[in-house]
Formats: C-alpha cells, structure tokens, sequence
C-alpha cells in the first residue's frame, strides 16, 4: 500500500478581485504547469505526484472557477468564457514568478495546455497531452457527444452534478485502499459541493464543439508526448490517433485502464516517463 505523504503547498490569488486556489508540490528549478482534467480540482493531480521524486521539480495546478474546487465563480450566470481561464493561468504564471516551464494537460486539461503553450511560445519547449479532445467533429459525434448536445436542448443540467458524485464515489474505496486517506476524500467531497452546474456543463459543451486544431498545429515544432489509453473510450482512441496524425515528430506513451486511471491510479512507470521527459 502507498503511503499517503506529500508537502502540498496551497497558495490563493487574486484575479479581477476573485480568489483562485492554486497548489504546488516539489521545490525543484524544472516547472510543470499542469492543467485540470473535467471537472475535476487540479490537487487531484497530488495522487499522481505521490509517484515521484519531488527533489527536482516542481509541479503547479489551480482550480477552475465553477469546478471542483475553492477558486470564486466569475460567472454568475454559468456562462463560459475561455478569456477567463487564460487571464487566471497568465496570474499563476506570474505570481509563481515562473520563466520556463513545461505543460501536462488531462483531457479537457490537454485544450488549456495547448492554449498557454501558444500563448507562451518561447517560453514552452515540452508538452504533455493526456487523452486529448482536439478535433471537434470527432467529440460531437461520439455517445458523449449527443448525451451532451441532449443536455442542452432539453435544459437538464442539473443531471451533471449527480453523474459527477457518482463517478467520484465508484473510486472512493480504491483510493482508500491505496492509501489515500479518509481526510483527502471527504476534503475532496466538500470541494465537490461548490460545483456551478451550467458552468460545468458549458465548459464540456466548448470543449467538444470548438475545434482546436489550429492550436495543435501551431505548436508542432515542440516536443510533444501524447499519452492514452488502448482500452478507454473509442472516441478518445481515434483522438489521440488523430493528433499523431498531425504531428510528424511526437512520441508516444500508452496506458493500462480506462481514462480516469492516469489521474485516480497513476502507474509509477508512466509518471516517472512523464516527468523525465517534461524535466530533460
């Protein structure tokens, strides 16, 4: 069983007078902006860092505004605006007084790492992009894709919060089992009950209806590690395949398990393959 031990630092800022909840863990000079994964708060990523060495890197995440998390709504009305995201990541990019850096991205994570990496060209030279969603008639035509677009033309919403409950409380006992601490999931459960319904669901709704193509090919002369799974969803598979596709130099690292496995059951040889190519 892995003993639960990580020195999380927790830091607040503020954005248009807002609080964002960031977090830091390791003290080392290499930085990984690593960016959430839908709808989760970013110290989830803390469960995939308890795999490595911590001595030469340091790994900053934050929360979403409307996700799971502590960071303040900026939309009261649920409405998504990707300006907001870019304005909070820019803050923590300054408040951490970071140069250089590398980003990781999860899933919905994988569209805001590319985002910040074109933003931030000559400052990025490695990328990580972990079951990316990046060509949108690809997502809207997938079974989440008509369940999301069902959402939305019938207005039930509110059926996200209880599907994202349910998704977190299938993986409660296993972490425990993993030694991850009753603490960790309750905090995590309270973190949970903010969640801004509309907010969540616009924000799942931009990313599978925007197409981001352009970004990816935009930074296709940096280093990039596509991740993902063989046995994760169809959909997810042909995106991956997709972005290979695009990318004449990238490299490649597989899986075992379903898609929340790479954050809620990090295997030690994948995070230690990460972080070394993020880090050299």
């Amino acid at each position: 069983m892995e003993t639960f031990n990580l020195n999380c630092n927790f830091r607040t800022i503020l954005v248009d007078g807002k609080k964002v909840q960031t977090y830091s863990v390791g003290e080392g000079k290499k930085v990984i902006f690593s960016f959430p994964a839908y709808p989760h708060s970013g110290l989830i990523y803390m469960l995939f860092m308890l795999k490595y060495d911590l001595s030469k890197v340091k790994l900053i995440t934050f929360d979403l505004p409307g996700w799971v998390g502590t960071t303040e709504r900026f939309s009261e009305d649920g409405s998504f605006d990707v300006d907001i995201l870019i304005k909070i990541a820019k803050a923590i990019i300054k408040e951490y007084k970071v140069d250089k850096f590398n980003v990781l991205g999860f899933s919905f994570g994988s569209y805001l790492a590319l985002l910040i990496a074109n933003i931030y060209k000559d400052r990025v030279k490695k990328i990580v992009l972990v079951s990316p969603v990046i060509n949108s008639s690809m997502a809207k035509k997938s079974a989440d894709g008509l369940k999301i677009l069902v959402l939305r033309y019938t207005g039930l919403y509110f059926l996200v919060k209880p599907y994202i409950y349910h998704r977190f409380r299938k993986y409660s006992q296993p972490l425990i089992e993993q030694g991850i601490p009753e603490q960790f999931i309750y905090l995590y459960k309270r973190m949970m009950e903010g969640i801004q319904t509309k907010y969540v669901f616009r924000s799942i709704y931009y990313l599978f209806f925007s197409d981001n193509i352009q970004l990816l090919k935009d930074v296709a002369d940096k280093d990039i590690l596509i991740v993902n799974s063989k046995t994760e969803t169809p959909y997810l598979r042909r995106q991956s395949w997709y972005v290979r596709q695009i990318l004449e130099n990238e490299k490649s690292l597989y899986l075992k398990g379903n898609h929340e496995d790479f954050i809620l059951y990090p295997q030690k040889k994948v995070v230690s393959k990460i972080v070394k190519f993020l880090t050299t």
